[in-house]
This record gives C-alpha cells, sequence and structure tokens, in this order.
C-alpha cells in the first residue's frame, strides 16, 4: 500500500506501531495535520502526530512562522529504562488529564538555538504529559499560554480516541 512518508494515516500508523494509535476529534481552528509518523526504537514506539497553523503576523520579532501542536503516544518496552526529563527552574504543575494524574510545563527549554549574535539560546514549548491505558501521552505546542492555553490543550487531551 502506498504511503506518503510522514503523513501516514490512523490505520497506518496503528498498523506500523502496532496498536491503537488515539486520534483528536478537537483541534483549534486554525491548524491542519501536517505530519504523523512512528519512530521504533528498542526501548519504545511513539506515534507523532503535528498540527501546523500559519501565523500572520509571526510572533517574537519575525522568527516564529507557524504555530504547531504536537501529540505523542507512547509505549515503551517491558524492562526499558525509565527516560528522565530536566525541567531547569520551569515549575512542574500537578493536572487531572482524562481522569489521570498529569503535569503542565510551561515554557520548557526543548530546541537550542543561537541566535544573530552567536548566542545560545532554547525554543520553548508548553507540555502537558500523562501516562494511560499503558501509553505515554505528550501534547505539546510552540505557542505562547496566553494564545493556546492549557485549557486547549485539555479540550484537545479528552478528545483523543482510538
Amino acid at each position: 500500500e502506498p504511503r506518503v512518508s510522514g503523513r501516514l494515516t490512523i490505520a497506518q500508523a496503528s498498523q506500523t506501531a502496532g496498536y491503537p494509535v488515539y486520534e483528536p476529534a478537537y483541534i483549534p481552528e486554525g491548524y491542519w495535520l501536517s505530519a504523523r509518523d512512528v519512530l521504533t526504537t528498542s526501548a519504545s514506539t511513539t506515534v507523532d502526530a503535528s498540527y501546523r497553523m500559519e501565523l500572520n503576523p509571526p510572533l517574537h520579532d519575525g522568527k516564529q512562522m507557524a504555530g504547531i501542536i504536537a501529540i505523542n503516544q507512547s509505549r515503551v518496552q517491558n524492562g526499558a529504562k525509565p527516560w528522565e526529563k530536566g525541567v531547569g527552574e520551569v515549575p512542574v504543575v500537578e493536572v487531572t488529564v482524562r481522569g489521570q494524574p498529569g503535569v503542565w510545563l510551561e515554557q520548557i527549554p526543548i530546541i537550542p538555538f543561537q541566535d544573530e549574535n552567536g548566542g545560545w539560546d532554547y525554543e520553548r514549548w508548553n507540555q502537558l504529559i500523562w501516562a494511560e491505558a499503558g501509553y505515554n501521552f505528550m501534547i505539546q505546542t510552540n505557542m505562547p499560554a496566553d494564545l493556546l492555553p492549557l485549557e486547549e490543550l485539555l479540550k484537545i487531551a479528552e478528545s483523543l480516541a482510538p
């Protein structure tokens, strides 16, 4: 069956991952599915779906041209070493997601970049993370919380279904 690289259907992603992939029934207006793919390592299988919206005008002095919402669903192999993530000074806010304990991380540094003066900084994203039904889920966005708040990410999470 032909596949467009990085644009798997839910059925193709589920078949490749070996488990039912959850899909959101709700995505904020203006975002469209830009990519869906499966990454398999010796420790886990992750399905990543990215939704994109072109920004007009761009954010951050014209440097951020698109808003992105990424939804990750991972299944970790039995016996795999837990993945630990440092969050620096970012407050870890405990939340309830779909009846499960989760965390909200606002403006966590995730992607390093070099500015025009040669200095290093990070792109900062917001992340909603929880575990449910044997999967680890993360919904993250490069949009500031005043434009895409936690409440919107919770709506996306609540709408997920296999």
